[in-house]
């Protein structure tokens, strides 16, 4: 088999919502979220912010991590029609796998 064979058969489908860029949804303990794709106009400030998506503990580090993640969180993570915040994911008793999660699928749904 092929490499480019081995690379389509590891592929996940993605659904109709995401390719239109109406999110996937997400599931963190217990509860449901739907997880909105960035805009193009707002890849390289992503970049440039450079959240440690593979290892978020690092981001609780210091007062300016924490200020990108309440900028970033609102753009992508929502419960219905309305944004969330920093503080709202961590009243809901999100862990750093579940944040870790978020970053992979927001990643993954931009592209």
């Amino acid at each position: 088999m092929s490499n480019d064979a081995k690379k389509e058969e590891k592929l996940t489908p993605v659904s109709l919502a995401t390719m239109v860029g109406q999110g996937s949804f997400f599931e963190a303990q217990g509860k449901e979220y739907l997880i909105k794709p960035l805009k193009l106009k707002f890849v390289s400030e992503f970049m440039g912010d450079r959240l440690a998506t593979n290892a978020p503990v690092f981001d609780f580090v210091d007062e300016d991590s924490v200020k990108k993640l309440e900028k970033w969180i609102p753009r992508v993570v929502y419960k219905g029609e309305h944004s969330l915040t920093l503080q709202d994911i961590m009243n809901d008793e999100w862990d750093t796998d579940d944040l870790k999660r978020m970053w992979q699928t927001v990643l993954q749904i931009s592209g």
